[in-house]
């Protein structure tokens, strides 16, 4: 159930809805501006965010809640996103006026996920991960190193996995890997467990193809197509994830290699979400 407009509400939830917002404003803005003299001990707690979230005002911001729950005006889970929308609107507030940028950015993607759940209905997600498809390592792609010679199975990434097949072998070994490590039972599965969402880590390789120096296998982008649309089909939605980024992963992943932020080709990612979005979005 969605609520399309704070009018829809009855004059006396209106009212609740508006006192609690009142009061969590009060809350925040007592934690964030102390009333108390500051002294060093006050001032530590207050740079490590370590203050005590209690005040009487949130007490009264919660009486105010189930006052409004009472009046049986809304269902809920639609007042629990109401509640938890103004609760981290004010924090949002009261961090941006201290210029506690984080915190304010963190309260402000909290609430909107509750406004957006609250006003057009959408539900959490419930999703899984697909690691280990179409970027590679021990873990999560067991299948694909149980197939390999017995002497490369120690190998501990992707690119020492491509480098020591070769280039035929390993294209082999990989395109094989990605039609077939998950099938159509698979999303069936997560479709009737409840799930709605998958999360799908590719590398720019997948998109672009290997840069120069590297073993990497790719594109292999009607795979990829072929993996969405077998997603897709059981009704299910796409996070693609660029886990992969040209010489900025960490060392225990799909990649042994010395790689940093500082060394992350930036165009090279650009490029690759370019393709992907001119592909996929709709």
């Amino acid at each position: 159930h969605a609520l399309k407009a704070l009018s829809e509400l009855p004059r006396v939830a209106l009212g609740s809805l508006l006192c609690a917002a009142w009061e969590a404003a009060q809350h925040t803005a007592l934690i964030r501006w102390p009333e108390e003299p500051k002294t060093w001990g006050s001032w530590l707690k207050g740079a490590f965010r370590h203050e005590q979230d209690s005040t009487p005002h949130k007490a009264q911001f919660l009486t105010h809640c189930e006052a409004l729950m009472a009046t049986g005006a809304l269902t809920e889970e639609l007042h629990q996103n109401l509640q938890w929308m103004l609760w981290f609107t004010a924090w949002y507030v009261a961090n941006k006026s201290r210029n506690y940028a984080s915190e304010a950015r963190e309260s402000l993607v909290r609430a909107e996920r509750h406004l957006q759940r609250a006003f057009r209905a959408e539900q959490p997600w419930r999703g899984v991960n697909l690691g280990g498809w179409f970027v590679v390592q021990p873990g999560p792609s067991t299948h694909l190193w149980q197939a390999l010679p017995e002497e490369l199975r120690a190998k501990r990434s992707e690119w020492d996995v491509c480098a020591a097949l070769g280039p035929e072998a390993a294209r082999k070994a990989l395109s094989e890997h990605r039609r077939g490590y998950f099938g159509k039972k698979d999303f069936e599965d997560m479709k009737a467990r409840g799930l709605s969402h998958v999360r799908l880590p590719i590398g720019t390789w997948c998109v672009l193809g290997p840069g120069p120096g590297e073993p990497y296998v790719g594109p292999c982008l009607d795979e990829l197509d072929r993996a969405l649309d077998l997603i897709e089909e059981e009704g299910l939605r796409v996070v693609l994830d660029l886990r992969g980024a040209e010489n900025a992963e960490a060392s225990n992943g799909h990649a042994d290699r010395d790689w940093s932020v500082r060394k992350w080709n930036l165009q090279t990612s650009l490029a690759a979400l370019e393709v992907l979005a001119k592909r996929y979005v709709r």
